[in-house]
């Protein structure tokens, strides 16, 4: 080969050579990459800092306030008389012709000994009566109880009943509706409230 051509490979592959070098040492970037921080969510860094003594505040269990109504003696045994006067009265003015007079014997154990008497001298007046062919049936049902006299000393208490009543005449489909009071009254005897009397009013 041509020396003139060998000097100029030479040539050439020095100027290669040279212009590596040069890249090396002034384009080539020697440091270590690092890997690329994630971007964090926009949303999460926006949000305001979370305020640990709110979070690890104790949770306050709600308080429970409860009414408390106090009656003395004399109202927890007027309450009582009322209740006592309204079932008997629902029980004494509830009967039919079908079943007479259950409705006055099956009392008599709440009644003081003189209206234990009216009961008896009641039911046999009624049996020497003549049954009626046609029903009759009347059902009674205590609507409000007022004390009208209650005294723990003598004795002696009164109660009024106001009660709504329902008639039934000839079958039970046949029916009226009246509101009729009954006056209740008490007497003690050995140490119990019994009833004394019952007495019906005026229909209203």
């Amino acid at each position: 080969m041509d020396r003139k051509y060998i000097g100029a490979i030479f040539i050439a592959l020095g100027l290669i050579f040279l212009a590596l070098i040069v890249y090396f040492i002034f384009f080539y970037d020697f440091s270590p990459k690092t890997a690329e921080k994630p971007v964090e969510n926009n949303i999460q860094n926006n949000l305001p800092p979370v305020n640990n003594a709110a979070v690890n505040a104790p949770v306050q269990k709600a308080t429970i306030v409860k009414t408390t109504v106090k009656f003395n003696q004399q109202e927890l045994k007027e309450m009582d008389l009322k209740k006592l006067a309204g079932s008997f009265t629902e029980r004494f003015g509830t009967y039919s012709n079908q079943s007479p007079l259950t409705n006055v014997t099956d009392l008599k154990i709440f009644m003081s000994q003189r209206m234990q008497g009216w009961a008896d001298d009641f039911v046999a007046q009624e049996a020497k009566k003549s049954s009626s062919v046609i029903y009759y049936g009347i059902t009674t049902k205590a609507v409000v109880e007022q004390v009208k006299n209650y005294d723990e000393n003598v004795g002696e208490a009164q109660i009024i009943v106001k009660t709504q009543r329902r008639e039934a005449t000839g079958s039970m489909s046949n029916v009226s509706y009246l509101q009729q009071d009954i006056i209740v009254n008490f007497v003690k005897e050995n140490g119990a409230w019994k009833v004394d009397s019952a007495f019906w009013q005026e229909n209203s």
